[in-house]
């Protein structure tokens, strides 16, 4: 090869890397997505997940996408379903994936997997979080790379469609909102609740709504045919949860004599417009200074229907051991499925009573 020919070769070769890269930064450019202005107009669908509104943005080629908005680590949270990225030989290929939950405060991504690709960082952390490109033809695709004070990450909403973050424009608003999100929490969530707001129960919703008690009265009840008395609170009054709910416990045993109870019932009730309790997710969890109690599946034991409101009441058999140490706890908060609740001094008082009666002599 003479050298006029190389040095030929050499020139051209410096120009066509420089006008792909100029390629690369226009794409990017136009695929960088203005984070002050929503694309999700006209491609959501407001649904119910576990009773709860939730975000399904729906495409023609690539399925839908579910957002959610639930609680982690007591912070609101964005959940977004997600295929994570990594490098391999200067290229982008397929990861894992796993639920990322976007609060105001952390972002954190669960893999579906192992936890070795688990992330959980600080916002104070992200320096960036923005759309980029990758590759060319069928095999392109957008990605949101979020770089940290530690490392450097590449994600995407996923879709129903398997690989449908390939090249497929239709997936850019769920990245695009997913981006919105890292970079304001605040303004992701008011876009999120205007965009379910057909599915999202008003507060002003919940009926029967009794005046709340300064103290809850224990009573108790003879009943003469069963032999047996019925001791139990007044219904407490519970707020928070996006519903406020009432609950009380309760006991018995046979004749008139007091004796202590084995276990012990503990009911929520809930009066509303829309069903507040889902048959499929009654789960109940309690945080008892910081240390978790499982107490199960509880049962729906009555549902009253009518035209404007659904009255429903729910209930656990507690062991009065366990019972004992949700009373006497100094920092108590429980967890129907996805509601949460923090019991009072007012509640815990209540529930000390009714242990103290159950064992008067």
């Amino acid at each position: 090869m003479s050298p006029r020919f190389f040095y030929l070769f050499v020139l051209m070769f410096i120009l066509c890397t420089f006008r792909n890269t100029q390629i690369a930064q226009a794409q990017q450019e136009k695929n960088a997505p203005n984070v002050n202005q929503s694309s999700l107009q006209g491609t959501t669908e407001a649904i119910l997940v576990n009773g709860t509104p939730a975000l399904r943005i729906v495409t023609r080629k690539s399925g839908s996408t579910d957002i959610l908005y639930e609680k982690r680590d007591n912070e609101d949270a964005l959940v977004f379903s997600i295929v994570r990225f990594k490098k391999l030989f200067g290229s982008v290929v397929f990861g894992d994936t796993g639920k990322f939950y976007v609060t105001k405060t952390r972002v954190i991504y669960d893999p579906d997997g192992d936890n070795e690709n688990y992330l959980n960082y600080a916002r104070t952390e992200i320096k960036a979080a923005v759309r980029e490109h990758h590759g060319w033809g069928q095999s392109a695709l957008n990605d949101a790379l979020i770089k940290s004070l530690k490392d450097t990450r590449h994600f995407a909403p996923r879709f129903t469609v398997d690989f449908a973050w390939l090249n497929e424009s239709d997936t850019l608003p769920a990245l695009d909102f997913f981006i919105r999100a890292l970079n304001g929490f605040d303004s992701a969530v008011a876009e999120f609740q205007q965009l379910t707001a057909s599915v999202r129960p008003e507060l002003d919703e919940v009926v029967e709504e009794e005046e709340e008690e300064t103290t809850a009265e224990i009573t108790d009840k003879y009943d003469r045919f069963k032999d047996v008395t019925i001791v139990r609170t007044s219904r407490m009054l519970l707020r928070g949860g996006r519903r406020s709910i009432r609950t009380f416990a309760e006991y018995s045993f046979a004749g008139k004599n007091t004796s202590k109870p084995e276990k012990l019932s503990l009911y929520f009730y809930a009066s509303s417009a829309r069903a507040v309790f889902q048959v499929d997710d009654l789960e109940l969890n309690f945080l008892v200074d910081d240390e978790r109690v499982a107490l199960g599946a509880m049962r729906l034991v009555d549902e009253e229907k009518t035209k404007s409101t659904i009255r429903q009441t729910i209930v656990v058999v507690v062991p009065f051991d366990t019972f004992a140490r949700i009373a006497n706890g100094k920092k108590v908060e429980l967890q129907i499925g996805t509601l949460e609740y923090k019991l009072t001094d007012k509640h815990l008082d209540a529930f000390r009573r009714l242990l103290a009666r159950s064992i008067e002599k």
